[in-house]
Protein backbone atom coordinates (compact mmCIF):
# COMPACT_ATOMS: atom_id res chain seq x y z
CA UNK A 1 0.00 0.00 0.00
CA UNK A 2 1.38 3.58 -0.57
CA UNK A 3 2.06 6.31 1.71
CA UNK A 4 0.94 9.73 0.28
CA UNK A 5 2.62 12.37 0.74
CA UNK A 6 1.70 15.78 -0.15
CA UNK A 7 4.53 18.46 -0.75
CA UNK A 8 3.21 22.03 -1.43
CA UNK A 9 6.28 24.80 -2.96
CA UNK A 10 5.69 27.86 -2.77
CA UNK A 11 7.87 31.39 -2.61
CA UNK A 12 7.50 34.33 -5.27
CA UNK A 13 7.86 34.20 -9.23
CA UNK A 14 10.91 33.02 -10.29
CA UNK A 15 12.00 32.03 -7.53
CA UNK A 16 13.52 28.70 -9.10
CA UNK A 17 10.37 26.23 -7.42
CA UNK A 18 9.59 24.57 -10.95
CA UNK A 19 13.32 24.23 -11.95
CA UNK A 20 13.54 22.44 -8.65
CA UNK A 21 10.82 20.16 -9.31
CA UNK A 22 12.28 19.58 -12.52
CA UNK A 23 15.48 18.40 -10.90
CA UNK A 24 14.22 16.06 -8.30
CA UNK A 25 11.97 14.54 -10.92
CA UNK A 26 14.59 13.88 -13.09
CA UNK A 27 17.94 15.45 -12.07
CA UNK A 28 17.66 16.99 -15.34
CA UNK A 29 16.85 20.60 -15.96
CA UNK A 30 16.83 23.04 -19.08
CA UNK A 31 16.79 26.21 -17.22
CA UNK A 32 16.18 28.01 -20.74
CA UNK A 33 13.28 25.46 -21.33
CA UNK A 34 11.23 26.65 -18.49
CA UNK A 35 8.09 29.52 -17.93
CA UNK A 36 6.34 30.70 -15.19
CA UNK A 37 3.79 28.18 -13.46
CA UNK A 38 0.32 29.30 -14.48
CA UNK A 39 -1.53 28.38 -11.11
CA UNK A 40 -1.25 25.36 -9.61
CA UNK A 41 0.60 22.35 -11.24
CA UNK A 42 0.64 18.89 -9.81
CA UNK A 43 4.05 16.42 -10.26
CA UNK A 44 4.35 12.83 -8.81
CA UNK A 45 7.40 11.20 -8.05
CA UNK A 46 7.27 7.52 -6.45
CA UNK A 47 10.66 6.27 -3.90
CA UNK A 48 11.39 2.69 -3.20
CA UNK A 49 9.95 2.75 0.45
CA UNK A 50 5.82 2.53 -1.06
CA UNK A 51 6.09 6.35 -1.42
CA UNK A 52 4.11 8.15 -3.65
CA UNK A 53 4.75 11.85 -3.81
CA UNK A 54 2.45 14.66 -5.17
CA UNK A 55 4.46 17.92 -5.12
CA UNK A 56 2.07 21.13 -5.59
CA UNK A 57 4.15 23.79 -7.79
CA UNK A 58 2.15 27.00 -6.69
CA UNK A 59 2.66 29.56 -9.16
CA UNK A 60 4.34 32.73 -7.49
CA UNK A 61 3.28 35.51 -9.72
CA UNK A 62 1.32 37.75 -7.80
CA UNK A 63 -2.57 37.22 -9.13
CA UNK A 64 -2.00 33.63 -8.35
CA UNK A 65 -0.74 34.66 -4.69
CA UNK A 66 -3.85 36.62 -3.95
CA UNK A 67 -6.24 33.51 -5.02
CA UNK A 68 -4.45 30.76 -3.32
CA UNK A 69 -4.55 33.03 0.02
CA UNK A 70 -8.13 33.47 -0.24
CA UNK A 71 -8.58 29.67 -1.41
CA UNK A 72 -7.86 27.75 1.92
CA UNK A 73 -8.06 24.34 0.46
CA UNK A 74 -5.40 24.31 -1.47
CA UNK A 75 -2.92 23.69 1.76
CA UNK A 76 -5.39 21.03 2.97
CA UNK A 77 -3.31 17.66 3.77
CA UNK A 78 0.01 19.02 3.16
CA UNK A 79 2.73 17.17 4.69
CA UNK A 80 5.69 18.96 4.00
CA UNK A 81 5.50 22.84 2.39
CA UNK A 82 9.30 23.75 0.69
CA UNK A 83 9.16 28.04 0.62
CA UNK A 84 11.76 29.03 -2.19
CA UNK A 85 13.38 32.74 -1.73
CA UNK A 86 15.80 33.80 -4.18
CA UNK A 87 18.85 35.03 -2.14
CA UNK A 88 19.66 37.94 -5.51
CA UNK A 89 15.87 38.97 -5.27
CA UNK A 90 15.12 42.56 -3.59
CA UNK A 91 11.87 41.47 -2.88
CA UNK A 92 13.21 38.89 -0.12
CA UNK A 93 11.12 41.10 2.61
CA UNK A 94 7.60 40.52 0.21
CA UNK A 95 8.72 36.76 0.43
CA UNK A 96 9.04 36.61 3.76
CA UNK A 97 5.42 38.83 4.46
CA UNK A 98 3.97 36.01 1.87
CA UNK A 99 5.27 33.01 3.68
CA UNK A 100 3.80 34.40 7.25
CA UNK A 101 0.21 34.66 5.38
CA UNK A 102 0.66 31.11 4.58
CA UNK A 103 1.57 29.90 7.70
CA UNK A 104 -1.35 31.82 9.53
CA UNK A 105 -3.84 29.96 6.84
CA UNK A 106 -2.03 26.76 7.73
CA UNK A 107 -2.76 27.50 11.32
CA UNK A 108 -6.23 28.26 10.74
CA UNK A 109 -6.86 24.97 8.93
CA UNK A 110 -5.19 22.71 11.81
CA UNK A 111 -2.68 21.70 9.26
CA UNK A 112 0.91 21.03 11.17
CA UNK A 113 3.19 20.18 7.87
CA UNK A 114 7.17 20.73 8.14
CA UNK A 115 8.71 24.17 6.70
CA UNK A 116 11.52 23.90 4.64
CA UNK A 117 13.14 27.18 3.88
CA UNK A 118 15.02 26.97 0.93
CA UNK A 119 17.39 29.90 0.62
CA UNK A 120 18.20 29.51 -3.55
CA UNK A 121 20.59 30.67 -5.88
CA UNK A 122 23.36 30.97 -3.35
CA UNK A 123 25.80 30.63 -5.98
CA UNK A 124 24.92 34.61 -7.51
CA UNK A 125 26.18 35.53 -4.07
CA UNK A 126 29.91 35.16 -4.34
CA UNK A 127 30.96 37.34 -1.28
CA UNK A 128 30.57 34.49 1.92
CA UNK A 129 30.73 36.62 4.34
CA UNK A 130 27.60 38.69 2.69
CA UNK A 131 26.24 35.67 1.92
CA UNK A 132 25.92 34.47 5.28
CA UNK A 133 24.85 38.30 6.52
CA UNK A 134 22.42 37.75 4.53
CA UNK A 135 21.22 33.79 5.46
CA UNK A 136 21.53 35.28 9.35
CA UNK A 137 18.95 38.11 8.77
CA UNK A 138 16.77 35.78 6.74
CA UNK A 139 16.83 32.96 9.59
CA UNK A 140 15.85 35.73 12.25
CA UNK A 141 13.01 37.30 10.33
CA UNK A 142 11.54 33.48 9.86
CA UNK A 143 12.11 32.09 13.08
CA UNK A 144 10.24 35.56 14.23
CA UNK A 145 7.11 34.75 12.33
CA UNK A 146 7.25 30.77 12.49
CA UNK A 147 4.39 30.50 15.27
CA UNK A 148 4.83 27.01 16.34
CA UNK A 149 5.92 25.46 13.49
CA UNK A 150 8.77 23.42 12.62
CA UNK A 151 11.22 25.30 10.21
CA UNK A 152 14.59 24.05 8.72
CA UNK A 153 17.02 25.99 6.68
CA UNK A 154 18.88 25.01 3.95
CA UNK A 155 21.31 26.93 0.99
CA UNK A 156 20.39 26.16 -2.28
CA UNK A 157 21.61 26.27 -5.81
CA UNK A 158 20.57 24.35 -8.84
CA UNK A 159 24.45 24.02 -9.43
CA UNK A 160 24.64 22.28 -6.43
CA UNK A 161 22.80 19.39 -7.27
CA UNK A 162 23.66 17.74 -3.42
CA UNK A 163 22.53 20.68 -2.23
CA UNK A 164 18.61 20.55 -3.18
CA UNK A 165 18.85 16.47 -2.86
CA UNK A 166 19.67 16.99 0.58
CA UNK A 167 17.05 19.09 1.62
CA UNK A 168 14.55 17.12 -0.19
CA UNK A 169 16.01 13.87 1.70
CA UNK A 170 16.18 15.37 4.83
CA UNK A 171 12.46 17.23 4.73
CA UNK A 172 11.05 13.55 3.49
CA UNK A 173 13.17 11.59 6.48
CA UNK A 174 11.74 13.67 8.84
CA UNK A 175 7.95 13.31 8.48
CA UNK A 176 8.18 9.76 7.29
CA UNK A 177 7.54 7.31 9.84
CA UNK A 178 8.83 4.65 7.73
CA UNK A 179 12.51 6.53 7.18
CA UNK A 180 12.24 7.14 10.94
CA UNK A 181 12.20 3.59 11.52
CA UNK A 182 14.81 2.57 9.05
CA UNK A 183 17.14 5.18 10.74
CA UNK A 184 17.13 3.07 13.51
CA UNK A 185 17.81 0.01 11.88
CA UNK A 186 20.68 1.95 10.43
CA UNK A 187 21.21 2.83 14.00
CA UNK A 188 21.94 -1.09 14.95
CA UNK A 189 23.67 -1.74 12.14
CA UNK A 190 26.54 0.61 12.75
CA UNK A 191 26.98 -1.17 16.28
CA UNK A 192 27.85 -4.31 14.19
CA UNK A 193 29.67 -2.63 11.74
CA UNK A 194 32.65 -0.24 13.27
CA UNK A 195 30.10 2.78 11.77
CA UNK A 196 29.88 6.47 12.84
CA UNK A 197 27.99 6.79 9.94
CA UNK A 198 25.70 5.87 7.42
CA UNK A 199 23.68 6.72 4.45
CA UNK A 200 21.74 4.34 2.42
CA UNK A 201 20.81 5.81 -0.80
CA UNK A 202 18.22 5.25 -4.15
CA UNK A 203 20.11 5.55 -7.45
CA UNK A 204 18.58 8.85 -8.03
CA UNK A 205 20.25 10.04 -5.23
CA UNK A 206 18.02 10.69 -2.63
CA UNK A 207 19.03 10.04 1.08
CA UNK A 208 16.66 7.23 2.15
CA UNK A 209 18.12 6.62 5.59
CA UNK A 210 20.70 7.91 7.48
CA UNK A 211 22.59 7.51 11.48
CA UNK A 212 25.52 9.68 12.58
CA UNK A 213 26.56 9.16 16.12
CA UNK A 214 27.80 12.73 16.32
CA UNK A 215 28.07 15.59 14.39
CA UNK A 216 31.59 15.53 13.29
CA UNK A 217 30.49 11.83 11.46
CA UNK A 218 27.36 13.69 9.94
CA UNK A 219 29.47 16.03 8.32
CA UNK A 220 32.00 13.65 7.21
CA UNK A 221 29.84 11.51 5.72
CA UNK A 222 27.91 14.50 4.04
CA UNK A 223 30.54 15.74 2.35
CA UNK A 224 31.53 12.09 0.94
CA UNK A 225 28.05 12.31 -0.44
CA UNK A 226 28.26 15.46 -1.73
CA UNK A 227 31.86 15.20 -3.38
CA UNK A 228 31.50 11.42 -4.27
CA UNK A 229 28.20 9.68 -4.11
CA UNK A 230 26.12 11.28 -7.47
CA UNK A 231 29.97 10.34 -9.26
CA UNK A 232 30.39 6.68 -7.99
CA UNK A 233 26.44 6.21 -8.85
CA UNK A 234 26.99 7.43 -12.64
CA UNK A 235 29.99 5.07 -13.01
CA UNK A 236 27.65 1.87 -11.72
CA UNK A 237 24.78 3.11 -13.80
CA UNK A 238 27.10 3.37 -16.83
CA UNK A 239 27.45 -0.73 -16.61
CA UNK A 240 30.79 -0.58 -17.47
CA UNK A 241 32.42 -3.84 -16.62
CA UNK A 242 35.13 -2.44 -15.28
CA UNK A 243 33.21 -0.34 -12.94
CA UNK A 244 33.78 -1.27 -9.27
CA UNK A 245 31.31 -2.16 -7.39
CA UNK A 246 32.80 -0.51 -3.79
CA UNK A 247 35.05 2.13 -2.94
CA UNK A 248 37.40 2.63 0.07
CA UNK A 249 38.32 6.42 0.60
CA UNK A 250 40.87 7.30 2.79
CA UNK A 251 39.31 10.70 4.28
CA UNK A 252 41.94 13.70 4.86
CA UNK A 253 43.30 11.40 7.86
CA UNK A 254 39.97 11.83 9.60
CA UNK A 255 38.63 8.31 9.40
CA UNK A 256 38.11 6.00 6.42
CA UNK A 257 34.84 5.12 4.48
CA UNK A 258 33.14 2.21 2.14
CA UNK A 259 31.37 3.65 -0.75
CA UNK A 260 29.27 0.52 -1.78
CA UNK A 261 25.96 -0.86 -4.27
CA UNK A 262 23.72 -3.33 -3.91
CA UNK A 263 21.00 -4.96 -5.51
CA UNK A 264 17.71 -6.25 -5.01
CA UNK A 265 15.09 -7.32 -7.30
CA UNK A 266 17.08 -5.79 -9.96
CA UNK A 267 16.73 -2.45 -8.24
CA UNK A 268 20.19 -1.06 -7.25
CA UNK A 269 20.97 0.77 -3.74
CA UNK A 270 23.95 2.48 -2.48
CA UNK A 271 25.40 2.98 0.81
CA UNK A 272 28.01 4.74 2.53
CA UNK A 273 29.84 4.07 6.04
CA UNK A 274 32.62 6.04 7.42
CA UNK A 275 34.22 5.07 10.55
CA UNK A 276 37.14 7.69 12.45
CA UNK A 277 37.96 4.66 14.46
CA UNK A 278 42.55 4.20 15.18
CA UNK A 279 43.91 2.07 12.22
CA UNK A 280 44.13 -0.87 13.97
CA UNK A 281 40.12 -0.68 14.10
CA UNK A 282 39.97 0.48 10.49
CA UNK A 283 42.13 -2.26 9.62
CA UNK A 284 39.14 -4.43 10.72
CA UNK A 285 36.66 -2.46 9.55
CA UNK A 286 37.79 -2.67 6.05
CA UNK A 287 39.02 -6.36 5.67
CA UNK A 288 36.30 -8.00 7.75
CA UNK A 289 33.10 -5.71 7.79
CA UNK A 290 32.48 -5.23 4.17
CA UNK A 291 30.80 -8.43 3.60
CA UNK A 292 28.96 -7.97 6.85
CA UNK A 293 27.72 -4.59 5.42
CA UNK A 294 26.60 -5.54 2.14
CA UNK A 295 24.80 -8.40 3.51
CA UNK A 296 23.01 -5.94 6.79
CA UNK A 297 22.15 -3.63 4.13
CA UNK A 298 20.90 -5.87 1.92
CA UNK A 299 18.45 -7.32 4.97
CA UNK A 300 17.38 -3.88 5.50
CA UNK A 301 15.91 -3.39 2.06
CA UNK A 302 14.28 -6.73 1.68
CA UNK A 303 12.37 -5.76 5.23
CA UNK A 304 11.99 -2.15 4.13
CA UNK A 305 11.30 -1.84 0.46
Amino acid sequence: MLNNIKIVYSGLDNAGKTTIIKFLESRQYGLNELKPTQGIERVEIQLSMDTQITQWDMGGQKKFRDEYLQRERDFHDTDLLFFVIDLSDERIDEAIDYLSSILQIIEKVNQNPLIVVLLHKKDLIQEISQLNDLVEKIKDKINSIKKNFQVRFFKTSIYDELSLLNSFSIGLATISRKARELNMELSKMANKVYADAILLIEKNGFIIGEYSKDEMSDHIVKSIYSYLALSFIDIIESNDEAAPNRMILDWNEKGYALMESVSLNNKPYYFIKYSKSSEKIIRKFVLRSILTSSEAVTNIIKNYF
